[in-house]
């Protein structure tokens, strides 16, 4: 983890292009990109690293009902379970005890077993949607059906970055697929080819996605400089089919005061947001 931690200091310092461009840092032999896994030696063993930038997500504490209503939609969510799941969501986060005519407040809490009170506030953890009515651990975890995966919720959402709209350099296809509606091959596709774009203003981005800027959709998307980056690593002793697997969310300072972290996951791997292949 501190490997990583010293990758992503190292190439903020002198990426002076990096990060803002095909959706990595350079700056040194192995660049960093955005969701995928690389690997080293660490003494007698190895180390894997995978850096999420959680400015490419949907953020929780401002996301609209327009928009969770299309990214439900698009994720193929039944129609009668989107509207439980966008007011229920809608009133977590309000301060008022009102609901809303799908959704739940305290009262259909309280009756739950074991029961417990509605948030009335921002969520602080994505997890916190396995409280929310109407919200399964299959729609936030992901699962497979018939041989394909469904992405899970807890990739989509954050509530760690600092910008309402998501970076369209970093972002991956599974947000891509929930905001626009694309195939998840189209967003796949855009995301391999994104690394090798010579130009890389939002226009261009767009273009490599076949959508016009006037599109109501892609308002949700801007091209920005990673600020607030999620770091996993996975160990392992040589020989040994033991491993160690960890996360962190850090918030890059900038200039020489280098970062502050933000939330420290070391359990399942149900917390962890980057698929090893």
């Amino acid at each position: 983890f501190e490997q990583g931690v010293y990758r992503l200091m190292l190439n903020r310092e002198t990426g002076s292009r990096g990060a803002e461009t095909e959706g990595s840092l350079q700056g040194e032999e192995n660049p960093i990109v955005f969701g995928e896994w690389t690997e080293a030696a660490l003494g007698e063993g190895t180390y894997r690293v995978c850096f999420v930038d959680e400015g490419g997500k949907i953020n929780l504490k401002w996301v609209d009902e327009e928009t969770l209503q299309r990214v439900f939609s698009n994720l193929g969510i039944e129609q009668d379970r989107i509207g439980v799941l966008v007011d229920s969501i809608l009133d977590w986060r309000d301060e008022d005890d009102l609901h809303r005519l799908n959704g739940a407040e305290k009262d259909y809490y309280l009756a739950l077993s074991p029961p417990y009170g509605a948030k009335d506030g921002p969520f602080d953890t994505v997890e916190e949607l396995l409280w929310v009515k109407g919200m399964t651990r299959d729609l936030f975890y992901g699962y497979e059906e018939e041989g394909t995966r469904r992405v899970g919720l807890r990739e989509i959402f954050t509530v760690d970055g600092r910008h309402r709209r998501v970076n369209l350099l970093t972002t991956s296809a599974a947000v891509c697929q929930a905001l626009l509606g694309q195939s998840l091959e189209e967003c796949e596709k855009f995301v391999q080819e994104r690394k090798d774009l010579s130009e890389d203003t939002i226009s261009d981005l767009l273009d490599l996605l076949g959508r016009g800027s006037g599109e109501s959709a892609v308002r949700q998307f801007t091209r920005a400089k990673p600020s607030v980056v999620s770091i996993e690593a996975v160990g392992y002793l040589g020989g040994s089919k033991l491993r160690r697997r960890l996360r962190g969310v850090v918030r890059l300072l900038g200039g020489s005061q280098g970062f502050s972290m933000i939330r420290w996951v070391d359990w399942s791997g149900e917390n962890y947001h980057c698929e090893e292949s």
